[in-house]
């Protein structure tokens, strides 16, 4: 089941942020500073009040195995129209190749589409192959490529 997260889940959200982090440092050459739990609880208590922050959860059972996060911004380039941009997802190690990552993101563009956005923008580690072809197989098409050079 795909659900949108509340205040109850901030605790479980942190847990999951935290095991993001972790990946994405493990996946990423650039010098990403992992974050404590107390900092991401008080982080993500502030953006679940947010209107323009979409925080979704997956779960088996009625156990959270994940989570995705979204935003919706203005751009002026687009002549004052919403974006979407999915930001963040984690899904549980013990429940990966169940398209639990996809079933979040229809989920996330539905809501995308509700709160009337015009486009949706999604960023991806370019070493995630996985999310890299559900982008791919949700109709997203390559309009740039970003570079960075991590100064130590």
């Amino acid at each position: 089941m795909i659900r949108k997260a509340t205040i109850k889940d901030l605790k479980i959200l942190a847990q999951m942020n935290f095991k993001f982090q972790i990946s994405e440092k493990e996946a990423s050459d650039e010098m990403i500073e992992i974050k404590s739990l107390d900092f991401i609880e008080d982080k993500l208590r502030k953006q679940l009040k947010e209107e323009k922050i979409i925080f979704i959860i997956a779960e088996e059972e009625r156990i959270p195995i994940g989570f995705m996060k979204g935003l919706i911004e203005y751009e002026d380039y687009y002549g004052e129209k919403k974006i979407g941009y999915p930001s963040m997802a984690y899904v549980d190690e013990k429940h990966r190749e169940k398209r639990i990552g996809e079933k979040m993101l229809d989920y996330l563009i539905d809501e995308f589409k509700k709160r009337g956005a015009y486009l949706i923008t999604a960023f991806v580690n370019a070493s995630n192959k996985k999310a890299l072809n559900l982008v791919h197989k949700k109709g997203f098409g390559i309009q740039s490529y970003e570079f960075r050079k991590v100064l130590k």
